[in-house]
């Protein structure tokens, strides 16, 4: 039987102004599956507001969605957010649709088309990800996928796609076992061969999310840098040549009216 844990957002909102420092960012706390509770638990966060300003802290409220994953629920809370007195606006709850990346557009695009303040994406769970925030012109994100994939042997390629190095993963296509790592990052120059990455040590693991973690850094550094130099829409085609996921994203995002450019 599992006992309900009852978190006090009150507490929730001292712990960070404890813990964090002049140019990080607070959150208020959701709830998932429960957008009601989490707008109220937003509404709090403000009684607080003042002593995250003096502090130079930003405070973001944080929007989740219910089980039916309607982008209008993301659009409705947002205008009433836009309204308070918050920096930016975080959008949670997007795990469950890392599959259906057309939908989890719908849902930022919602939410960007009914408030001036930043947007952070919450959990970003892979590259296409990425790289459909920067077309949608999403201010931040964040993303523990260089963790989750270590743990589970998912060595990150340059291309943006997956090897398995684990053996639990026999049966996945790009399974490898042998041979010198194709990439010159610390962490792989340290291990020098995949078959290091299959043993059973935190340090390997270590390494590995090491990598992922590069590896995530070096796209986000060339989306940058193509977006600043005016030839992301080339990049951004590109990526789209390799996979079927954005490309119909971004078809069906650019027939809709919450985004401004097509492709």
């Amino acid at each position: 039987m599992t006992k309900k844990v009852h978190i006090d957002p009150n507490d929730v909102y001292q712990y960070q102004l404890k813990s964090l420092q002049a140019g990080d960012v607070a959150f208020t706390l959701d709830i998932p599956s429960n957008p009601t509770k989490t707008f109220e638990n937003a509404k709090i966060a403000l009684n607080f507001k003042k002593q995250f300003e003096d502090q130079g802290i930003k405070l973001y409220a944080v929007i989740t969605l219910d089980s039916s994953l309607n982008p209008e629920v993301a659009r409705k809370f947002a205008k009433k957010i836009n309204k308070l007195d918050f920096d930016g606006i975080a959008i949670g709850a997007l795990t469950k649709l890392c599959s259906r990346l057309w939908q989890i557009g719908l849902i930022i695009a919602s939410v960007k088309s009914v408030t001036t303040k930043p947007i952070h994406v919450m959990g970003v769970s892979g590259y296409d990800l990425m790289y459909l925030l920067a077309w949608l012109d999403i201010d931040s994100f964040d993303s523990n996928k260089h963790l989750k994939g270590a743990k589970y042997r998912e060595y990150h390629l340059i291309t943006g796609s997956l090897a398995y190095v684990g053996n639990h993963h026999a049966y996945r296509r790009r399974f490898v076992r042998n041979g010198f790592t194709p990439c010159f990052c610390p962490a792989c120059l340290q291990m020098k061969k995949l078959e290091k990455f299959q043993e059973s040590d935190a340090k390997v693991v270590a390494y590995l999310a090491a990598h992922n973690f590069f590896v995530m850094m070096q796209h986000l550094r060339l989306i940058t840098l193509a977006k600043d130099e005016g030839w992301f829409e080339r990049l951004l085609q590109e990526r789209m040549l390799r996979s079927s996921r954005l490309r119909k994203a971004i078809e069906i995002l650019s027939r809709t009216s919450l985004v401004s450019r097509g492709i």
